[in-house]
């Protein structure tokens, strides 16, 4: 064994050259193949380490208007008790809401993001333990919290939390906040899961402050998540066929006493498909995508298949010239199986080289591996990924070796030692060539696809919203109401006394990522009533100007008259196309004067703005109404001189400290939150692009060593025809023309694979790009010219040697 070790390492030694291409090129595979699964593990395995998970199913429901039908995430705050009290499959609910607060820990400020309010049974449910505390009485009070280790340390220190208590703005109206006392300190950190969170608040102290909640009313707002821990054994299909029952019985009085038509349709969502397989409205966090996992697992495999292609290519190619050695070895009585044997050995020898330097490729790489995907995770924490790549390393060690173990070992001893011995003139060619060709095809598909990419996320970037969105900072209320008493004077300030605020509005919310929605009616000339579920905004008369809205008919908010602003009963509307077009009026104009009723209100539409975007471009433009108001709203939107971004920012924020000395100066520009909508995707096209470099480099070594065994192979015939006259050029292009050609052949194979791929992928996206022929012509330019110049390196050395030199060597 210890000679056949040291035989081996003498082998690679000898072939310093093809060895380092080999053991480069199965390294990068091998290290951007245990990134991929890393990534693909994490994302795989949300809501899966839970105990109780294949128990655990959420509540969700499709809702039937005569004018449109859509899914959602969300129910009202009497669905879990009430499915608990009547049907015995249920074990327990908890229902979650998510929202951001300002915390005041004695004299300091933290935004917190990561909230979510819940019932005392999520502890029970998703079988979370407490470092300090009981989880079975944690969250009974309201007005209580749960800490995670970290949020603890940030607030406390390394001094005990539980007793102590902290301001919150949440659920209050005072302007002072409220107290919030810590009754528990989680253990570990939150399970990857579709929701996170650093503090848990108490679910009765919303209950407390909205007792009104669990009424009739209560049934209406559909604002929660409600996720059930069914009982063991119970039968999830068994218990959704139920649930029409259920709305026949509470929901379907309620809506035929107020004259809605309006169905839901309830279903049940397994916990472990909700983060890959949902993408309903209202999510309580942006999910991921089952397809991503697919596309990125087949590109890191197609890595591992394209470096394993450069092993068996160069293996093959070069068993000719180890022939002599093996006639010799065979003379001196060798077996068959130890030549095999030897053979393996040194494959599997350089796999596991390979495999300790993709380690420490891995090492270095990782902290931009982390910075891309935004992910906190380490290819070190996981054992079972070292285990991965120790493994893979190996069998495509014996794989990749087997093939010219059995070839190499069964040369005819004779024939070698007359120097006759070669591998057979078709199968090693044709073998070569089909495994090229597979790089070729691979290289100009993962081309195509990072193009196809590239061109979607540059169309988002590019596509009109509908709105001016440069030049806009945003201010986020967060809750203080002393803003809004005082919002008017700062208005003033900032758009009279400051050159550097050109206008000023406020809105319940920044048209990013959806908002929420009501039924909507309106009567039609013979009066019929017509309903639809419609979008909302909450605005003030100076939204459409600093947002740059179009009216296509009517006018905008205006205090001069009185009847557009709110009072308990009426107020004005403003609506987009797609609601004139869902409310089946013929055109903007035909809409103003129209009756309308949202919100509890009615009134009727006084302007009609050109559809622009308030949601991803995954989803189309859809029904929405903008309503008045001066006080209900949680952001501010400036328009401000992004030629002095710098002074202007300081300048607002001068005027924030003036008028609203202990708020919380929380900013942002909307075209940098616009983009966060789109991070997923974003990184997606990122992450491609930069696997797809490193299959192509990877195909790119496997060129080089074949490009030179070639030339190598031909040192006589070029040498031969440098004496006749042949230029470095002309050589040059002998020697590239054969791989040219597997090109060509490739570009026919990956150019449909890649388009039903990315038309996919691109089916995801309500408004989207068309595939175009210039990224197949430019993928297969590039994998050409790529190709041509790595084979075109080696060509002009061999082209270059001095043929006297080559011919007597001959």
């Amino acid at each position: 064994m210890i000679n056949a070790l040291i035989n081996s390492w003498r082998n690679l030694r000898n072939e310093r050259f093809f060895s380092v291409l080999n053991m480069l090129g199965l390294a990068t595979a091998l290290s951007c193949s245990a990134f991929i699964a890393l990534w693909v593990w994490d994302e795989w395995r949300r809501d899966r380490y839970f105990p109780n998970a294949e128990r655990i199913v959420r509540v969700a429901s499709k809702v039937i208007t005569e004018t449109e039908t859509f899914s959602q995430a969300v129910t009202s705050i009497p669905t879990g008790p009430t499915l608990l009290r009547d049907y015995p499959e249920v074990e327990s609910f908890v229902r979650f809401t998510d929202d951001g607060a300002i915390v005041r820990v004695g004299e300091q400020q933290f935004l917190e993001e990561k909230l979510l309010t819940v019932d005392t049974s999520f502890f029970s449910i998703y079988n979370y333990k407490l470092k300090n505390g009981d989880t079975q009485t944690a969250l009974d009070e309201p007005f209580t919290v749960v800490l995670t280790e970290k949020l603890a340390r940030k607030y406390f220190g390394d001094q005990d939390p539980v007793g102590r208590t902290f301001r919150m703005m949440l659920y209050d109206t005072t302007g002072k906040g409220a107290e919030f006392r810590v009754t528990g300190v989680l253990s570990g950190r939150p399970r990857p899961s579709h929701f996170d969170f650093d503090m848990l608040i108490s679910f009765s102290t919303f209950l407390a402050l909205e007792p009104e909640a669990m009424s009739e009313d209560g049934w209406g707002n559909n604002s929660y998540h409600t996720y059930l821990l069914l009982k063991p054994g119970a039968d999830r299909r068994a218990l959704e066929a139920k649930l029409p029952g259920f709305y026949e019985k509470y929901l379907q009085p309620i809506y035929q006493k107020y004259g809605v038509d309006l169905r839901y349709e309830f279903f049940l969502q397994p916990l472990s498909d909700i983060y890959l397989h949902s993408d309903l409205r209202y999510e309580i966090a942006p999910t991921g995508d089952a397809g991503h996992l697919f596309i990125f697992g087949t590109v890191g495999l197609l890595i591992l298949f394209v470096a394993g292609i450069n092993y068996v290519n160069m293996a093959t190619a070069r068993s000719a010239k180890r022939a002599r050695g093996v006639g010799v070895r065979k003379a001196l009585g060798a077996q068959r199986g130890q030549l095999m044997g030897q053979f393996l050995l040194e494959s599997v020898m350089t796999a596991i080289l390979s495999a300790g330097i993709a380690l420490a490729l891995g090492g270095v790489l990782e902290p931009l591996f982390q910075d891309m995907t935004g992910k906190e995770i380490s290819l070190f924490d996981e054992r079972w990924l070292l285990l991965f790549v120790g493994g893979v390393a190996t069998i495509l060690g014996l794989g990749a070796g087997i093939y010219p173990a059995l070839t190499i070992s069964g040369f005819n001893t004779v024939n070698v030692l007359k120097g006759n011995a070669a591998l057979p003139a078709s199968g090693g060619a044709m073998l070569r060539k089909v495994l090229v060709t597979t790089q070729f095809s691979l290289s100009i598909a993962l081309i195509i696809c990072v193009l196809t990419i590239r061109g979607q996320m540059n169309y988002i970037h590019q596509k009109d919203l509908g709105y001016n969105k440069e030049a806009l900072l945003s201010l986020r209320v967060n809750g203080d109401p002393a803003i809004a008493e005082g919002i008017e004077a700062f208005r003033n300030d900032v758009t009279l006394n400051s050159a550097y605020v050109s206008g000023m509005a406020v809105a319940n919310k920044l048209p990013i990522g959806g908002t929420g929605n009501s039924g909507a009616s309106t009567v039609d000339q013979s009066g019929k009533k017509i309903q639809s579920s419609t979008y909302r905004f909450f605005v003030d008369q100076h939204y459409a100007d600093v947002f740059g809205l179009k009216f296509l008919a009517g006018r905008n908010f205006s205090l001069e008259f009185p009847a557009d602003w709110p009072t308990d009963s009426s107020q004005n509307f403003i609506l987009n196309e797609a609601a004139v077009k869902a409310f089946g009026w013929e055109s903007p104009e035909a809409a103003i004067g129209k009756p309308f009723s949202m919100w509890g209100r009615k009134g009727q539409v006084i302007g009609v703005v050109q559809d622009f975007h308030f949601n991803t471009l995954k989803r189309k433009v859809e029904p929405l109404a903008l309503l008045p108001t001066t006080r209900n709203f949680s952001s501010i939107v400036l328009r401000i001189d992004m030629k002095r971004p710098a002074e202007s920012v300081a300048a607002v924020e001068a005027a924030w400290r003036k008028h609203f000395p202990s708020s919380y100066f929380d900013y942002g520009f909307v075209d940098e939150k616009l983009d966060i909508q789109y991070r997923s995707d974003l990184r997606f096209g990122a992450l491609f692009g930069v696997f797809s470099v490193f299959s192509i480099f990877i195909a790119c070594l496997g060129m080089t060593g074949l490009a030179a065994y070639t030339a190598e192979q031909r040192t006589r015939e070029i040498g031969i025809r440098k004496v006749l006259g042949a230029t470095v050029s002309g050589l040059m292009n002998l020697l590239a023309k054969d791989f040219l050609l597997l090109v060509l052949i490739a570009f026919f194979i990956a150019a449909p694979l890649a388009y039903y791929f990315m038309e996919q992928w691109l089916a995801e996206f309500a408004y989207r790009i068309d595939m175009q022929v210039w990224m197949f012509v430019t993928a297969g330019l590039v994998t050409a010219v790529v190709a041509f110049i790595t084979v075109s390196l080696q060509s002009i050395r061999a082209a270059l040697a001095n043929p006297v030199k080559s011919l007597r060597s001959e």
